[in-house]
């Protein structure tokens, strides 16, 4: 487990009372950050002396210098067998176990599936028409007639679904009954309000969601969360419907750096025994790469310690990010959607998704329960 400690804890001439470090490097990931001669030779000689009376055994290198061991180097017998240059690297290499304080990342929150439903006009309302216009002669002389009593819109020409309701109304079945109403009510029907086709629209997250949480030199650190579905059938199940459950697949830390850079990035405990200890050095190649793949990042008590070096090897940022949780929020479906067919698929851009594109494979890089044939039919429902 990487933690931190103060440089006072325990004391150490080779340390600050008032900085920070963390308690293990690994000493390949030193080399490949360019140190190297003495300070190189002192790190893996802290890393392969034990204390007898503490540790039983042959001393073995593991690859990892810890802070403790490197205080061993200062008991009189393993001091005593330093060359003077070597003795006088102990210092720089305690140095490399400074750390800076975490400061809190902001990640913006996840997309998670959403629904909505989607209408389209299809028809504009109709709230009046020329007589002329009406289908038969009977019509036309109902509506003729209802104008002599009524003219909502001043014009005679024209007929208004006010004026034919006016005309139905129980106080004027005296003026307008027997065959004239019947004419009438043929003529109520061709008014409408605007009609609407409407149309289900499931709405996908990107498969890998990218946030951010160091940025220099044209170097981009990021959480990145991978997004995926499992399928579950609606209760009764009917056979034919089936319903998506997002959830977080992966989650890891990338690195995308120009070609020359190198990044250093490795896991800090912030709160209690913390994160395993992972820790690696990225080459840059301009591509986005994997850093570190870990469950416990997102623990709420893990930072990550970032470096960046330019293709010269100069420091160009030095900063630790304490990651907060990171959940994939619940999914909110509008009222009156659940239970209905989802009709279209489109990303969170608006471009639609070919769900068949595919064929019975479906949509890739979202199934997590080997039924991607599910995302090439018409069965999802909300």
């Amino acid at each position: 487990m990487t933690v931190t400690v103060r440089g006072n804890a325990p004391v150490s001439p080779h340390r600050d009372a008032t900085k920070t470090y963390v308690t293990d490097r690994n000493v390949a990931n030193l080399a490949k950050l360019g140190i190297g001669g003495d300070t190189l030779t002192m790190a893996k000689r802290g890393d392969e002396l034990l204390d007898p009376a503490a540790v039983g055994g042959t001393p073995r290198p593991d690859g990892t210098l810890h802070l403790f061991e490197l205080d061993r180097l200062d008991k009189p017998a393993n001091k005593a067998a330093l060359f003077p240059n070597e003795a006088g690297a102990v210092s720089t290499v305690h140095q490399l176990f400074e750390v800076p304080d975490a400061t809190q990342a902001t990640l913006a929150p996840l997309d998670t599936l959403a629904y909505k439903l989607e209408r389209t006009l299809t028809h504009a309302a109709v709230t009046n028409v020329q007589i002329s216009s009406l289908a038969t002669p009977e019509m036309r002389t109902a509506a003729q007639r209802v104008q002599l009593v009524k003219n909502s819109d001043a014009d005679a020409s024209t007929v208004t679904r006010e004026d034919v309701q006016w005309a139905l109304s129980p106080a004027n079945v005296g003026a307008f009954t027997g065959q004239t109403r019947a004419e009438l009510e043929k003529v109520l029907a061709v008014f409408h309000d605007d009609l609407y086709a409407e149309k289900v629209i499931g709405v996908l997250p990107p498969a890998t969601q990218k946030r951010p949480i160091v940025e220099a030199s044209g170097v981009k650190v990021s959480v990145d969360t991978r997004i995926g579905f499992r399928t579950g059938r609606p209760h009764p199940d009917n056979g034919r419907s089936y319903t998506w459950r997002p959830e977080v697949a992966e989650r890891f830390i990338s690195v995308e750096a120009p070609v020359g850079y190198k990044v250093f990035v490795k896991t800090v405990a912030t709160a209690g025994a913390g994160a395993q200890n992972q820790e690696a050095v990225i080459d840059g190649n301009g591509a986005s790469q994997r850093a570190l793949i870990e469950p416990s990042l997102f623990d709420g008590a893990t930072s990550v310690w970032v470096q960046i070096h330019d293709p010269i090897g100069a420091l160009v940022r030095n900063v630790r990010v304490a990651l907060p949780k990171h959940e994939l929020p619940a999914m909110n479906t509008p009222a009156g959607l659940s239970g209905r067919r989802v009709e279209e698929w489109r990303d969170l851009a608006g471009t639609v998704i070919p769900h068949k594109a595919n064929g019975d494979h479906g949509i890739a890089g979202y199934s997590l329960d080997g039924h991607p044939h599910l995302f090439a039919r018409e069965a999802v429902v909300v």
